[in-house]
């Protein structure tokens, strides 16, 4: 993940956005999202987000295509595993 600095007088206004929120221009073209974060879950994000490599998840889907699954095939697998009732 890319960090962005922002000028120190942007600090109050971002402090008051919750949740997740569009940035755009003044001509409503977006230049991307922010996320304010939940102080008891700011620190799993954190470590979530410095784990997680987009490349090597791009490389492995490219390299495994044809060994995915959809999540409905998954759940049809789980589905035929289960005992009769």
């Amino acid at each position: 993940m890319r960090t962005v600095t922002i000028p120190k007088e942007w600090e109050q206004f971002f402090a008051g956005v919750h949740g997740v929120a569009e940035i755009r221009d003044p001509s409503g073209r977006l230049l991307g999202h922010f996320a304010s974060p939940i102080p008891d879950q700011a620190e799993l994000l954190r470590r979530a987000t410095t784990r997680f490599d987009a490349d090597a998840a791009r490389k492995r889907l490219e390299t495994e295509r044809d060994r995915c699954i959809s999540s409905e095939e998954v759940l049809q697998r789980l589905r035929s595993r289960e005992p009769a009732a």
